[in-house]
């Protein structure tokens, strides 16, 4: 009964003429009666509903909410970014212990992982490490059996050394040699550079380019 009585509240604004508009007291209006202050009959200015918020109010909270979403949502959105490049390995240059220990083996050479992103890669060399420094050219050659490929030989060494090339399937294999005694040693072990060329090709390449060298110039004539 009380609440309907009280239904709502009203403010008297005839502030020279009116007591109630000079103490700015909420004067309590009931449901259906007019909104007329009950000293000076001056319309009164809706202030609400007792306990409720004043109309102005409710924009100011629904922008305030709208506002809070925004922060809360582009908050979220961050904390994903920063967890997504948090969770993303760095890039590591070099190989791991055990890929390093591996390769050491095997006398091969190892790429650095940070090549791995590289579209276009050179193909990492095999060593023959079954074949070590000092070993006799000729043992080499039964060894791995290279009597079968095609050899070419590197020009302008010095006396005792020597330097060639087989051309296998798989790639070119280099060996370089030295004199020791009457005999002839390798110097290091034999290096296998891989190809997918055909090995034919690659001896016709290799031929074409020493001729090119070979080839004595306008001036030399």
């Amino acid at each position: 009964m009380f609440e309907s009585l009280m239904a709502r509240l009203g403010k008297c604004t005839n502030y020279p003429g009116c007591l109630l508009a000079g103490r700015n007291e909420l004067i309590p209006v009931a449901d259906g009666a007019p909104l007329a202050c009950p000293e000076c009959q001056h319309p009164l200015i809706d202030a609400g509903r007792p306990g409720g918020r004043k109309p102005m109010a409710v924009p100011i909270i629904i922008l305030g909410g709208i506002s809070l979403m925004v922060i809360m949502g582009a908050g979220a959105v961050y904390i994903q970014v920063r967890r997504l490049n948090l969770e993303q390995p760095s890039g590591q240059i070099g190989t791991s212990f055990e890929q390093s220990e591996i390769a050491g083996n095997l006398h091969q050479f190892l790429p650095s992982r940070h090549m791995e992103t590289v579209e276009t890669r050179a193909p990492v060399a095999v060593a023959y490490s079954q074949c070590p420094a000092g070993e006799r050219l000729a043992e080499v050659q039964v060894q791995l059996g290279l009597d079968s490929y095609e050899v070419r030989y590197r020009s302008g060494l010095p006396d005792g050394l020597m330097s060639m090339v087989y051309f296998l399937p798989a790639g070119n294999l280099h060996i370089d040699a030295r004199k020791a005694g009457d005999d002839w040693v390798i110097l290091n072990v034999p290096l296998l550079e891989p190809s997918t060329v055909p090995p034919a090709d690659r001896v016709a390449e290799w031929d074409r380019a020493a001729d090119s060298q070979n080839r004595p110039s306008a001036s030399q004539r």
